[in-house]
This record gives C-alpha cells, sequence and structure tokens, in this order.
C-alpha cells in the first residue's frame, strides 16, 4: 500500500492524472503503517491533488465508515476509472 501510493505520488508529481482506489484490507489505510512506511502521510500529501476513493463494501465488511478523507464509491465507479483510463496498475 506504501508503494502504490508513493509511487501514485511521483506521477502526480510528474503531471499526470491520477486515481486510487482502495479496495480490501486497502480501506484500513488510516490505522495501517509505521515510522519508515508512513502510510498516513502519502495518503495526506496525495489526495491534495489526485482523486482517492474506497470501496464501500469494503469500508462495511471492515467496520469502518466514510470520512471526509475518505471517499465511498462503489463498483460501478471503479468500471468508469478503469475504462477513462490509460493504463491501470494494481499493487
Amino acid at each position: 500500500m506504501y508503494n502504490a501510493l508513493r509511487m501514485a505520488n511521483v506521477g502526480l508529481q510528474k503531471g499526470d492524472e491520477i486515481s486510487v482506489f482502495m479496495l480490501g484490507k486497502a480501506v484500513t489505510y488510516e490505522s495501517v503503517g509505521a515510522d519508515a512506511f508512513d502510510v498516513l502521510s502519502q495518503v495526506n500529501q496525495f489526495t491534495g491533488e489526485g482523486d482517492f476513493y474506497v470501496w464501500g463494501v469494503c469500508l462495511r465488511a471492515h467496520g469502518l465508515v466514510a470520512s471526509s478523507s475518505c471517499p465511498v464509491a462503489w463498483m460501478d465507479d471503479l468500471y468508469e476509472l478503469s475504462m477513462e483510463a490509460d493504463k491501470v496498475i494494481t499493487f
């Protein structure tokens, strides 16, 4: 998760349009990481410029709710993002 967000931030720095869609355990991004791998810092850097989404079904499965830093999206949203993208990279 950390390296995926680092790569997304590099893409933004190079002027690319980047969207991140968190699925599965990645929806727990607010509570993971360590000093050396500060996931939340990477998310905060990204959300200032990129489009960031978290799958609602996975949020519910982990007992989490949406927040201002964690907009809920659904399978239709993931489909649209995938169809509009020049490239799709998964981690």
